[in-house]
C-alpha cells in the first residue's frame, strides 16, 4: 500500500475489496446503521397470545 493515501491499512483493504467486487459503485459511502433493529422484534412477537397465569 502506498504511504501517501493518508488512510489506514484496514480502510485501504476494505475499499480495495469493494472496488474489486463492485467497481466504482463499491466506493460509495455506506451507512453504519444496522439493517434491522433487533430491539423492535418482529410482528410475530407482538401479536402472539400468551397464556395467563404463567
Amino acid at each position: 500500500m502506498p504511504p501517501f493515501f493518508g488512510i489506514s491499512r484496514q480502510a485501504y483493504c476494505t475499499w480495495y475489496r469493494r472496488y474489486q467486487a463492485e467497481g466504482a459503485e463499491g466506493l460509495r459511502t455506506r451507512s453504519k446503521a444496522p439493517k434491522r433493529d433487533p430491539c423492535r422484534g418482529g410482528e410475530h412477537l407482538s401479536t402472539r397470545e400468551l397464556p395467563l397465569g404463567v
